[in-house]
């Protein structure tokens, strides 16, 4: 059994100066897990009003690497101050801030236990500063929630089709937030696909089979009388059958 300590916080933190003349953010939080355990996490800044020569602070209380800071797609140039524990992440933007993006890497954030693995962070933003806040995490292809485990339990399931997906909208940042989900591979997951193509072909077939043999029937009747056909029909059905056993059915 092997287990990972995890205390994941994020703090959205403005200078003073910043704070007295910006409006609000909305806020996209994207937890990407990997297979092999890293968790990708992307950031995503939406400001009320284009910030301007403002110095920018974040703080991550957690060890990370792959860290990058762009604004439409462009890098910006940023300023870190790390420790074992934590890393503070400034901004001082040289030209008018619309949206923000900050991008990195966590490992050692997910606990495991044999097939079991378990997602757990919480984050605190200052709801004066954030209009909005919305979070998804994303599993690694072939897993799914284990026994429908995750919190909050407003979580919304959806897909890319082929990631399962936990998104989390509207919520109360005045709130704490935690966010917990349990997680595991799905089994035999090709063995199951191949029988359930082998059913379905099946049931396709015996489809088929049913509606031709009545259109064969059909046809072969017509041109025939009603009591013709009766005889036939009773003779179809029995299989083999003596022609006494006709003549007395339909009394011939």
């Amino acid at each position: 059994m092997k287990w990972y300590n995890l205390l994941f916080c994020l703090f959205f933190i403005f200078s003073g100066e910043a704070l007295a003349t910006s409006g609000k953010a909305s806020v996209l939080v994207s937890f990407e897990i990997q297979e092999e355990g890293k968790v990708v996490e992307q950031l995503d800044y939406y400001f009320d009003q284009p910030l301007t020569n403002e110095t920018l602070r974040y703080l991550i209380t957690q060890p990370l690497s792959h860290l990058k800071v762009t604004s439409h797609g462009k890098g910006l140039l940023f300023e870190t101050n790390s420790t074992p524990e934590q890393t503070m992440i400034i901004i001082r933007p040289q030209q008018p801030l619309q949206n923000l993006t900050l991008g990195f890497e966590v490992n050692h954030v997910i606990f495991s236990n044999d097939e079991l693995y378990h997602f757990f962070t919480d984050l605190s933003f200052d709801p004066y500063q954030i209009s909005s806040l919305f979070v998804k995490v994303v599993l690694p292809p072939g897993y799914i929630v284990s026994q429908q485990y995750y919190k909050p339990r407003s979580g919304i399931f959806t897909s890319n089709g082929k990631n399962i997906i936990l998104e989390w909208r509207n919520l109360d940042l005045y709130q704490p937030l935690f966010f917990s989900v349990k997680y595991q591979k799905v089994k035999n997951t090709s063995s199951f696909l191949w029988v359930f193509i082998f059913l379905f072909t099946l049931l396709i077939f015996l489809i088929f089979l049913y509606y031709h043999t009545r259109k064969v029937k059909k046809v072969f009747l017509e041109g025939f009388s009603d009591d013709e056909k009766k005889v036939i029909t009773f003779i179809m059905q029995k299989g083999n059958i003596y022609q006494r056993e006709i003549q007395k059915q339909f009394m011939l």
